[in-house]
């Protein structure tokens, strides 16, 4: 499961190449606040979510949209994730049966924490492409920065001079391509 410490080893490598997010981070929340904004949505968010909104709130409204980025996503805040939440979640009951699905970041495919399990076990990773139902793809939030670790060290996610990263679809391969978690 995600833990603070594997936290500042991912910040520690992104800040080793020079991702503009280093700087851009918001500051973390409390759980009392993670409680205010997600109990009224009927969200009990579990341990390894938490450890991701108290690191991190997404990104600061004042740093450049170029620099919100690890790799091609922008995390999202944790109201801006219950915000999504409270507009889908209607259709993702009636259609796919899910409940508790929060989207901690922008861009297709989409990618979810499933949040409606017990609050003490990991957090499975969903993806939905197009109009596919949402499937678990990865077994918690850990196992998502571990494969975009290995999507930078294999040079499908590249930071360019500039601060941009580039994405090399034809780098990335065929098990990760398949997770769409890119």
């Amino acid at each position: 499961m995600l833990d603070p410490r594997f936290l500042e080893e991912f910040d520690a490598r992104l800040r080793a190449l020079g991702a503009p997010i280093c700087k851009a981070w918001a500051p973390g929340c409390s759980d009392a606040h993670i409680d205010a904004i997600l109990r009224p949505l009927g969200i009990e968010l579990p341990e390894e979510a938490r450890v991701w909104w108290r690191w991190h709130n997404g990104t600061r409204d004042d740093a450049p949209m170029e620099h919100r980025e690890i790799g091609t996503r922008g995390p999202f805040s944790i109201e801006d994730a219950a915000a999504a939440y409270k507009d889908e979640r209607g259709a993702m009951e009636e259609l796919d049966g899910l409940t508790g699905l929060l989207a901690p970041f922008n861009e297709r495919p989409y990618i979810f924490f499933g949040c409606a399990g017990a609050v003490d076990e990991p957090v499975p990773i969903y993806t939905q492409k197009d109009v596919q139902d949402p499937t678990v793809v990865l077994p918690s939030i850990r196992s998502l920065l571990e494969a975009w670790l290995e999507l930078i060290d294999i040079g499908a996610w590249e930071l360019q001079d500039d601060g941009i990263w580039h994405m090399h679809f034809e780098r990335i391969p065929a098990q990760l391509r398949e997770l769409g978690i890119y």
